[in-house]
């Protein structure tokens, strides 16, 4: 008996000393500041080519007038050729889905290179891919706008097609992860006033019985037009309005989470699978925008003025990156500034990728992996 209870005391004291360590671990990363960084690899490119990246699959995806490649680690993995005037793409995850404007087809691309071939019933007009690489094709004829929605392989996941016409026009559209469920912004108009209205989809057996598979839909944005609509995680749509941020919750059928009346004007949003981020003006005070951070159920937990010079912004993990070509700045959702760094040369762009504090720096001529110590 005595035995054992000197183990139960051993395993206990060794439990205690374990979470002491681990507090005080999460605690030094928490609020460790960085200064330098380390370069682990570069990879030379064609400076004269006029390119665009990406952030594609833990790397970058770059595209040129030519076709496009998927870089990672500092080598290129695969590159594909083709020419194409005015691109409609769309990148989730491992999958890319691209064609030309008003054509009667779509290429989907995985991290391998492999391509299929989607064909369309009627000329392309913007396309979504899911984490599944399910596309989902906005098309138009003369007479109304239609929904195509496929597999990678190409085989129609919903029998005939879905008509758009009397909703409106579709302004914006997303795709949940598992492909089985969408959100679509419509604009119409009321009593001569341009309003929008939010409608869901769900092309798995819940939605076989509703008409178009539409199983929900929301018109109280009388006075706000929704440009953007989004699916951040395969239950969670969000929909940026002029003046509302709404937070719908969807397993299979669509509620309401949270509803957020918005006073300032919005310069621009961001999110991740965990977050939503809106940049607002902020005229009246010393610095020009303020940074507010609102979790999944549209919880407020993070507010900062910040000033305006940055061309990009975007989640890293638990922190908000935000930079322009001459500087950069790292800052956790605790308000501490992490990093930041005024660049000897040119940034192109920056991507989180894989690891702790690394990053992918797209610079003139060369691509750069890095690690901030």
């Amino acid at each position: 008996m005595k035995k054992k209870r000197i183990v139960y005391i051993t395993v206990f004291v060794l439990v205690i000393v374990g979470v002491i360590a681990l507090y005080k671990y999460n605690s030094y990363v928490e609020n460790k500041i960085y200064s330098d960084y380390s370069v682990e690899y570069t990879m030379e490119t064609d400076r004269d080519i006029k390119s665009r990246y990406y952030d594609y699959a833990d790397g970058a995806l770059c595209f040129t007038d030519d076709g496009m490649s998927y870089i990672k680690n500092g080598r290129e993995v695969w590159n594909q050729g083709f020419e194409i005037k005015n691109p409609v793409m769309d990148i989730c995850d491992g999958y890319v889905a691209i064609g030309e404007l008003k054509s009667n087809k779509v290429h989907l691309y995985d991290i391998n290179g492999e391509a299929s071939e989607i064909k369309l019933k009627y000329p392309l007009i913007n396309v979504e891919v899911s984490e599944q690489g399910v596309v989902a094709a906005v098309l138009e004829d003369s007479k109304a706008n239609y929904f195509q929605i496929t597999d990678k392989s190409g085989k129609e996941l919903v029998t005939g097609r879905t008509v758009l016409k009397g909703n409106g026009y579709p302004v914006d559209f997303s795709l949940s992860q598992d492909g089985q469920k969408m959100i679509v912004s419509y604009i119409y108009v009321s009593g001569g006033i341009s309003q929008s209205k939010v409608l869901f989809y769900n092309f798995s057996e819940i939605g076989q019985n509703s008409t178009d598979r539409m199983v929900g839909g929301f018109n109280q944005y009388t006075s706000t037009i929704v440009p953007d609509v989004e699916f951040i995680n395969n239950n969670t749509a969000v929909a940026f309005g002029d003046d509302k941020l709404t937070v719908y919750k969807m397993k299979e059928k669509p509620s309401i989470k949270e509803e957020i009346e918005l006073d300032e004007k919005i310069q621009s949003i961001f999110y991740s699978e965990k977050y939503i981020g809106i940049v607002f003006r902020n005229d009246d005070k010393e610095k020009a925008c303020v940074l507010k951070v609102y979790n999944t159920s549209g919880k407020q937990i993070f507010s900062k003025d910040i000033d305006s010079e940055y061309s990009e912004i975007v989640f890293a993990g638990n922190h908000v990156l935000k930079y322009n070509d001459k500087k950069c700045e790292l800052i956790s959702l605790k308000d501490v500034v992490k990093y930041e760094k005024t660049f000897d040369v040119a940034v192109e762009k920056m991507i989180p990728v894989e690891g702790h504090m690394r990053y992918m720096m797209i610079l003139p001529g060369k691509v750069e992996g890095i690690e901030l110590k």
